[in-house]
């Protein structure tokens, strides 16, 4: 009993500083198209490393609660027909509005061809 006691003492210091000192906050903005400047809806926003994520709304804006651990989280955003962007946070960084680029592929540009007959 005695030599179990010190092993458990010694788990709860070494798991309690990561739950008391990890960082919660919250990154809002919006995601606009670098080309016409209107906001995109629908964007996949993704912290990297959790897997936790949100999608713009209607406006572009979008809103995601992160968990500052050990690393500085890293936010991808991507849209389809537009490039992948990936942002490293700071700790300050609340407020972050992203411009896309649009690529050159666009679905409304792909035809498909049927070979046989029509009925």
């Amino acid at each position: 009993m005695n030599k179990r006691f010190p092993i458990f003492i010694v788990a709860i210091l070494f798991f309690l500083p990561h739950q008391v000192f990890a960082k919660n906050f919250t990154v809002i903005g919006t995601v606009r198209d670098t080309q016409s400047g209107e906001a995109l809806p629908k964007v996949n926003v993704q912290e990297e490393f959790s897997g936790f994520g949100t999608v713009s709304d209607s406006q572009g804006r979008y809103r995601l609660n992160i968990s500052l651990q050990d690393s500085l989280p890293r936010l991808s955003f991507s849209h389809i027909s537009y490039e992948k962007e990936t942002v490293i946070l700071n700790v300050r960084d609340t407020v972050l509005n992203i411009w896309l680029v649009r690529t050159g592929f666009a679905l409304a540009d792909h035809y498909y061809l049927r070979k046989g007959p029509c009925f």
